[in-house]
């Protein structure tokens, strides 16, 4: 039998368990999200509102599902060829365990670039758009007209508040700003009272300054050095944004902000070294599900055992994940470790078994 014979074989016995998977897992999550809002949604009449709003977010659930479904397709795919002793005959004809490793592993590649694709071009707009629907045209908690209240800005030199913002003139009102040097030491306080951006800055007026010097003195702050850390998107976002609506340019760019202002971004790091992490989730789970596929146990055991095999798997793969991933974001490790510890594990697992396992 001809190596593209077996691969386009191997290939089409796979995909169709791994789409049914991808389908199953991915309805199940749209219920689960929507079951407790739908009753909400057709009592105050939105709920097509509600069912586009679901459908924004299935992009969302598609890329997390993909390495758990591609799992599942593995196994159940090779389930199928087991039960009619199919790999055993593809073996007795020469074919290797690496020539029908070839398709999955090819495989995996395409949905692994697929989820990377997916979690940058779609994802963070389509949840962008999710959250604001959700928030203005099915909870009605619009912003206020085009101003904001009250807003503190961690600054790189300190702390900053402003009374009022406009977000159509772009312009601050009664601004503040606390300047700290070795903590808890109070450097200078600084008074605005109106700050308008202009190109790449603030043009100031009304500024009184003055700075703390060791013994307690009191002095006036030069003005030519006055200036704001901080720029309108600090104070002109209506919503928070999550670490899930951005692409990986933007948590770059944002990550570099927070550099900037002096704060810590390690959960942020954590969530972009995610963002290589699972799409490679991808491969790691084809791997396993090919080597306990090929495993003589799972392979002579019933289809009960191959979905607990698989369950058990996909669980523990992200049970390892999740708890590295609240390390890496409280700072106890690195963020790449964090996130790519699992993969590393379970693909040694899957490549223990697959080089170690028996060929009959």
């Amino acid at each position: 039998m001809g190596t593209s014979t077996v691969f386009w074989y191997l290939t089409k016995r796979i995909l169709g368990p791994f789409l049914l998977a991808l389908a199953a897992f991915t309805l199940v999550s749209l219920i689960g999200e929507g079951s407790d809002r739908f009753a909400t949604w057709l009592r105050t009449g939105v709920a097509l509102l509600g069912l586009n709003y679901l459908a924004l977010r299935l992009p969302f659930m598609v890329s997390q599902l993909l390495p758990v479904s591609l799992l599942a397709g593995v196994m159940f795919g090779f389930a199928m060829l087991n039960r009619a002793e199919e790999v055993v005959a593809l073996q007795a004809l020469g074919i290797s365990r690496a020539r029908l490793a070839i398709p999955v592993f090819v495989l995996a590649v395409v949905v692994a670039i697929c989820d990377f694709g997916l979690s940058e071009g779609i994802v963070p707009a389509a949840n962008r758009r999710a959250y604001r629907l959700l928030m203005t045209e099915i909870k009605h908690q619009a912003p206020s007209a085009q101003e904001t209240g009250e807003t503190w800005v961690r600054t790189r030199q300190g702390f900053l508040v402003a009374e009022h913002y406009d977000r159509n003139r772009r312009e601050l009102y009664d601004v503040t700003v606390f300047k700290l040097g070795r903590y808890p030491t109070l450097r200078a306080i600084l008074h605005v009272q109106r700050a308008v951006w202009e190109h790449a800055g603030w043009k100031l007026t009304g500024i009184r300054s003055l700075s703390l010097e060791p013994g307690d003195r009191i002095a006036t702050e030069a003005v030519a050095k006055v200036h704001l850390d901080a720029s309108p998107g600090d104070f002109g976002s209506v919503f928070s944004s999550s670490p899930d609506e951005f692409s990986l340019t933007e948590l770059n760019q944002f990550i570099a902000d927070l550099r900037r202002r002096g704060l810590d971004p390690k959960g942020y790091l954590v969530v972009r070294a995610l963002k290589f992490a699972l799409p490679f989730s991808c491969l790691v789970m084809a791997a396993l599900g090919l080597a306990l596929s090929l495993n003589q146990t799972p392979r002579r055991s019933g289809m009960a055992p191959k979905i607990a095999i698989a369950v058990a798997a996909g669980v523990g793969y992200w049970l390892v994940l999740g708890i590295m991933v609240s390390f890496g974001k409280s700072g106890l490790i690195s963020p790449w470790p964090a996130v790519w510890t699992s993969n590393v594990l379970f693909g040694g697992i899957a490549l223990s078994i697959f080089l170690y396992g028996e060929e009959t």
